[in-house]
């Protein structure tokens, strides 16, 4: 189920109409909350405006889901499910969190309402325990202890989590080449003379919200992780 984000997402329900019995289930709640914050971001989501646009009541919601935090959670588990690793059996470590990294970002950047739920939320999960249970096998395989691969695999989520929020309002709210005029107006305001290394630098700058600095970051993170650290920990 998705939502037209060229229409209001709120429209006014004739009275007359209702939902068909047994049409409703979980799984139709939550892609219809997940089309709605992606939509129009989390803070529209609400329980009262769900039931309008299902065309359903607000209790019959609360027959599927308890509370909106319950329904937050299952958003956020609805969308990192469909996170896609390549190479796991690749038999390196660091292409399996590298992979990790860039299939988690993709569906962030799909959906970015849902990274301000994770970072706002301990989201815990059937869903989530799945996405570990595949990522921790691997890695385990490849030398890692438990509990080096459970941090290793966090410390990417950790990372693409706080890029992609860093990321957004910077080059996906904002053409990509506002960010960079933003660097060069703030700079031609300065006694450049003072700032030698800043004028250098200046042509990258505009690049920092860019895929080539996630990666640049994500490959020294994951450059730094190995199994032999599981005897520091």
């Amino acid at each position: 189920m998705t939502l037209n984000p060229e229409s209001p997402v709120e429209q006014p329900n004739d009275p007359r109409r209702r939902r068909p019995r047994g049409s409703l289930s979980r799984e139709v709640v939550v892609d219809a909350a997940l089309a709605l914050v992606d939509a129009e971001g989390v803070d529209a989501l609400s329980m009262p405006r769900l039931a309008r646009y299902l065309e359903a009541g607000v209790m019959t919601l609360y027959g599927y889901v308890r509370s909106k935090q319950e329904l937050l959670d299952a958003v956020a588990q609805r969308a990192i499910a469909e996170v896609r690793v390549r190479g796991l059996d690749s038999g390196d470590s660091q292409t399996i969190l590298r992979n990790w990294g860039d299939g988690l970002r993709q569906v962030l950047l799909a959906h970015p309402g849902v990274a301000g739920v994770l970072a706002r939320r301990g989201v815990v999960g059937p869903g989530i325990f799945r996405g570990l249970e595949v990522l921790l096998g691997p890695l385990q395989r490849e030398g890692f202890a438990a509990e080096g691969a459970v941090r290793a695999v966090y410390a990417v989520l950790i990372y693409t989590l706080g890029y992609v929020l860093w990321e957004t309002p910077r080059v996906r709210e904002q053409p990509e080449s506002a960010y960079a005029t933003q660097w060069r107006e703030g700079f031609a305001r300065l006694p450049a003379e003072q700032f030698p290394h800043v004028a250098a630098a200046l042509p990258y700058l505009g690049t920092l919200a860019s895929e080539a600095q996630f990666a640049f970051g994500l490959q020294a993170l994951v450059t730094g992780i190995r199994p032999e650290q599981d005897r520091l920990l």
